[in-house]
């Protein structure tokens, strides 16, 4: 099974969301540094201290989130970061009965992440649907 493999990261400066296949073309890219992949925004020259030395670009690194090869509803692709949300029943178990005596339903919010098991996403992949992410929208956890 091949699975597409892509990268994002937030530019916390400037509020923008760059992507790995896009990255050239806007003064971003992505690269590895000190053993981690990092997202770079290349930065205008600053102005130098010393009057003899011409001012040079600088770059500032972010932190990469991947694609979880997984798409939403809407066909959205699914980022770590990403906040996502699902209608779900909820089963009450009464241990002394040993039977159901309530469903539930309930609207639940997760934040992707990569490394934990994916296993909500799996299940429920025609009901998950991508509604902001933890940097652009972080208020949305809140509510």
């Amino acid at each position: 099974m091949n699975r597409t493999i892509k990268f994002r990261a937030w530019d916390d400066d400037v509020k923008h969301m760059f992507y790995s296949e896009k990255a050239f073309e806007n003064d971003y890219f992505f690269e590895f540094k000190n053993g981690e992949l990092r997202g770079f925004a290349i930065r205008p020259p600053r102005p130098s201290a010393d009057p003899m030395e011409p001012p040079e670009p600088y770059c500032d690194d972010y932190d990469v989130m991947q694609y979880t090869g997984l798409k939403d509803k809407k066909g959205v692709e699914i980022y770590e970061g990403d906040i996502v949300q699902f209608d779900v029943v909820r089963s009450i178990w009464d241990e002394e009965k040993h039977e159901v005596i309530e469903h539930r339903p309930e609207t639940w919010k997760r934040v992707v992440e990569y490394k934990a098991p994916k296993f909500i996403i799996h299940w429920y992949p025609n009901k998950i649907e991508v509604i902001g992410n933890v940097h652009s929208t972080p208020e949305l956890l809140k509510e």
